[in-house]
């Protein structure tokens, strides 16, 4: 791989895996369930679904951590922070709402408190 020589972000994301059944276990084959965004952050991969809940997985095990429902509506945009502590989520409704992990500061991933930060609504057109 060829080593970077800016800061800036990355262009692409590679993750490898042998098998992506990890990955798609928190939703199964119900068909009620999916996933509609993700976003990767070197610890963290992050899934939005449509049914408004994020599912939560670490990186290099492809393991579930947890899945954590903030709002209610079709998730369509989940983006992480550079420090892991952040997450930004945009959903159908219009709403953008940022979470405060805290993944950094525990050593139980599994156990992290979400605190939402900020709430924002779209103002809907009359």
């Amino acid at each position: 791989m060829e080593e970077r020589k800016d800061n800036g972000p990355p262009q692409a994301i590679s993750l490898q895996c042998e098998t992506l059944d990890a990955l798609l276990s928190p939703v199964g084959n119900s068909g009620r369930v999916s996933y509609t965004c993700m976003d990767v952050s070197p610890n963290y991969i992050v899934f939005g679904a449509n049914t408004g809940s994020l599912y939560l997985f670490d990186r290099k095990t492809r393991r579930f951590l947890r899945p954590i429902s903030t709002v209610t509506e079709h998730i369509v945009l989940v983006k992480w922070h550079s420090n892991e502590n952040l997450l930004a989520v945009a959903t159908t409704a219009g709403e953008i709402v940022i979470l405060e992990t805290n993944l950094a500061d525990r050593y139980i991933p599994a156990s992290v408190k979400i605190t939402i930060l900020i709430k924002l609504f779209a103002q809907q057109k009359t």
